[in-house]
């Protein structure tokens, strides 16, 4: 259920980013113990912006995000040092990628929508993204993760939008 109607797109994009940024800071600083309930808070407050079918793609990029996340953790790209003892992500690192997710029709709509764009922008701001995450101590990345990062942030980013763009451009602002 909606508690607020629909407000101005800027003003939900403004709204996605900010509360996105501090959920992301908490998590990345902070891990399960405060990171954990901040993003499932902001999962909530998502619902109010949310277009229909676009859990959808918060879905299938969520968890595509960790399938990849995984694959570096187990190859040795990446290392958190709360889970050192299992082959699966922090549970807060799985929740990032569905937070990052509500971003891709809201804070980041205008490069999303052109997927060259979001793809070039994908490979330099993830790696960079991480980096904070690693001189936070949320986890330790490898030389070739960093390219692992950029290559796979910018694959995924341009197959979901290039899939959005043209199979439901209704949920970036676009017609068919």
């Amino acid at each position: 259920m909606k508690v607020f109607g629909p407000l101005p797109r800027p003003l939900e994009r403004l709204i996605n980013f900010v509360a996105y940024q501090i959920t992301w800071f908490t998590a990345v600083y902070n891990g399960n113990g405060i990171g954990l309930p901040l993003i499932a808070a902001f999962l909530l407050l998502h619902t109010q912006f949310a277009r229909e079918g676009e859990w959808k793609l918060i879905a299938f990029f969520g968890i595509a995000g960790i399938c990849l996340d995984t694959l570096w953790l187990n190859l040795g790209l990446t290392y958190y040092p709360e889970n050192s003892e299992t082959v699966f992500l922090p549970l807060w690192m799985m929740g990032l990628w569905f937070a990052v997710s509500t971003t891709l029709t809201h804070a980041i709509n205008p490069f999303f929508r052109r997927p060259i764009a979001v793809t070039i922008m994908a490979a330099m701001i993830a790696p960079y993204a991480y980096s904070v995450g690693s001189e936070a101590g949320g986890m330790v990345i490898t030389e070739a993760g960093y390219y692992a990062i950029a290559a796979g942030w910018s694959t995924l980013m341009f197959i979901a939008s290039f899939t959005v763009r043209y199979i439901r451009p209704d949920l970036i602002g676009l017609e068919h």
